[in-house]
């Protein structure tokens, strides 16, 4: 890909001009303080996702040992 390029959105508001597509590039760190409590709330907001939730959070924990920490994650 000789031609890419990376742009910011918020530097320049033409950034985006002459394309049809983009990606998105986000990462976090060990030093991200952002956590997945939303996912909980979402849950508790919306009850069609709450059986989703739960059962992804029950087979975290038979197939991994591992329970679902929505803060700590």
């Amino acid at each position: 890909m000789p031609n890419s390029t990376v742009s910011y959105a918020w530097r320049d508001r033409d950034a985006a001009k002459g394309y049809r597509a983009g990606v998105s590039l986000h990462s976090h760190t060990n030093q991200s303080h952002e956590t997945l409590d939303f996912l909980a709330n979402l849950g508790n907001q919306y009850p069609l996702i709450r059986p989703l939730l739960s059962r992804l959070e029950t087979r975290s924990e038979a197939n991994l040992g591992v329970r679902v920490n929505y803060a700590a994650s």
